[in-house]
């Protein structure tokens, strides 16, 4: 796995009782854990968004353009500002 032997995750785990301490190496560990679960579940939600998004009907997706009324250049309907002439919609 990675090149990583035993004597190389020994070797990390003193030098960190050596810098740190043994009393803070349980907090760190429990706040690394937390960090992982936190990533993951984020990892899972933007996941979840994307197949959402991909699983809507073509219609959903494609929504009428909007027209500028400066330069009626199509834009997507969701735009505040014109993407050719930046004039704001209202």
């Amino acid at each position: 796995m990675l090149g990583i032997q035993p004597i190389h995750i020994i070797v990390v785990v003193i030098v960190a009782m050596l810098i740190f301490g043994p009393d803070k190496l349980p907090q760190m560990g429990r706040d690394l854990g937390r960090m992982i679960s936190q990533f993951r579940s984020g990892a899972d939600e933007m996941t979840r968004g994307f197949r959402d998004e991909v699983a809507k009907p073509v219609e959903q997706q494609i929504a009428e353009p909007k027209a500028c009324v400066n330069c009626n250049a199509a834009n997507a309907s969701d735009a505040v500002f014109c993407s050719k002439c930046g004039a704001k919609f209202s």
